[in-house]
């Protein structure tokens, strides 16, 4: 156990079907799978009930967030395209590196859509970049840790 080295979390990739895209933070990769208790008649004054795994639950939104590019239209246009074809959809890959960019952990993200793009705050006092985040729909995941 002494030689394991613990994960970094700001080396990672975004590929949108090819096309690696550059953001400054990924949130919403979570998922809870529910817990079925089960008793029966040989359980005696309080003994605890079976556990099973039951359905697993993702959450419903990965959020993602970059700076905000003069000309970089691609998300709005597919936010847009989304609203007249559903099959719009994508899906992406997103993969956290090891400091020698090797994948540590691939999550694979199916049917992807944009829901909400925003996030700029203006303000004169301000004198930040500006940020947008970007909000994607999904239909689930898979995560593989590499070895």
């Amino acid at each position: 156990m002494s030689n394991q080295k613990i994960i970094a979390l700001n080396r990672f990739i975004v590929d949108f079907g090819g096309t690696t895209v550059g953001f400054q933070e990924v949130s919403g990769l979570e998922q809870k799978t529910e817990i079925i208790s089960y008793e029966d008649g040989s359980f005696i004054n309080g003994a605890a009930p079976y556990k099973y795994p039951g359905k697993t639950k993702y959450s419903e939104s990965i959020t993602l967030k970059r700076g905000y590019f003069k000309g970089d239209t691609e998300m709005q246009d597919w936010l847009e395209a989304i609203r007249s074809d559903d099959t719009a959809r994508r899906n992406i890959t997103i993969t956290l590196l090891d400091e020698s960019q090797n994948p540590m952990i691939v999550w694979n993200v199916m049917n992807v859509w944009p829901s909400e793009i925003g996030g700029l705050t203006l303000g004169a006092e301000k004198s930040e970049a500006a940020i947008e985040h970007i909000t994607f729909a999904h239909e689930g995941y898979i995560m593989n840790l590499m070895p």
